[in-house]
């Protein structure tokens, strides 16, 4: 009975010293950490009207180049190039009309640029470029490199190119390819990878992201993808992340950013953070609303830059620059 006091003590003490021994590791975990999470966050700036008239808007951006695509009236696609300003705004130019077709994507990579879109007759297309140091845009000619298709999306990384589509029935398709030096692009072969709707992919490094909405309801799912010596993709599963409408992705270096709308229809936007795992995965962060109102949203990441285009009401376009 006289060791009881001495044993409580004891233990009292080895509770102490486990508490704080949790408390530090918290800590270090908590510095360890803070880097991670805060590569998980979107600074976002106000939303700015660029265009009084356009549809299904797209964007690209390299180092402080930006490259902006869409519809205009009657099956016409334009484009407006812009600047990144210090202040977290862009420069914009003058919008001038490059080809017909709908629904265009276009991404960009050191100072070559791809765009895709869907002809008139249903076949797709894509247009190579360049950017200026003068900040002109050199454009090359429309090349159809598929049948037939619907809301293509592309991505760039280096000298490789993936490009995602519709096919017929819900059916998704990849097709990947190589830019040569003259400007054209050496294609594969269009291969089925999934099935649902208005698919958008990203590239980084030899990584591919994609997402795309499913089948049934407003489920969002996505895609991991590793790009092979022979140019094909070896692809992960498809793992549900969200619920919404027409997403789009972007990745830079680890950092994923998407986003979506929240209804079908006009209404609130959303985005969603992530982190690239080692093993082929992705660390999402939260979802969070960052418009009240729009349509057809696209983003696309530059180091820690976040620009990101949609449709606003009565065909009007807007763009909202971030800081990751």
């Amino acid at each position: 009975m006289k060791n009881c006091g001495k044993l409580e003590t004891l233990g009292h003490k080895r509770g102490i010293a486990r508490g704080l021994r949790a408390i530090i590791g918290l800590a270090i975990l908590v510095i360890v950490a803070a880097p991670a999470l805060a590569q998980e966050r979107v600074a976002w700036g106000g939303s700015l009207l660029y265009d009084n008239s356009g549809f299904a808007p797209s964007v690209a951006v390299s180092g402080t180049s930006v490259l902006e695509v869409h519809e205009g009236n009657a099956g016409t696609l334009w484009y407006r190039p812009g600047q990144l300003e210090p202040n977290g705004t862009i420069q914009w130019s003058g919008s001038t009309q490059y080809d017909s077709g709908s629904l265009p994507s276009i991404a960009a990579s050191g100072t070559a640029f791809v765009e895709v879109h869907q002809g008139n007759g249903g076949a797709l297309w894509y247009r190579t470029g360049q950017f200026e140091p003068n900040g002109a845009i050199q454009w090359r000619g429309s090349v159809q490199y598929d049948g037939g298709g619907y809301v293509p999306s592309v991505a760039v990384s280096g000298t490789e190119v993936v490009e995602v589509h519709e096919g017929y029935s819900g059916y998704l398709w990849y097709r990947p390819g190589q830019l040569e030096p003259d400007g054209t692009i050496q294609w594969g072969g269009s291969v089925q990878y999934d099935v649902g709707y208005v698919p958008s992919v990203a590239a980084s490094g030899s990584t591919v992201v994609e997402v795309h909405q499913g089948t049934q309801g407003s489920s969002l799912w996505y895609r991991m993808g590793q790009i092979q010596f022979d140019g094909t993709i070896s692809w992960s599963g498809s793992v549900k992340y969200d619920v919404g409408f027409f997403p789009s992705v972007a990745t830079s270096g680890t950092t994923v950013i998407e986003v979506h709308q929240g209804t079908d229809g006009t209404g609130p936007l959303w985005f969603r953070p992530a982190l690239l795992g080692r093993n082929g995965t992705i660390k999402w962060g939260y979802s969070s609303q960052y418009e009240d109102s729009g349509t057809l949203p696209v983003v696309r990441v530059s180091g820690t830059t976040v620009v990101e285009v949609h449709q606003g009401d009565a065909g009007t376009l807007w763009y909202r620059m971030g800081q990751d």
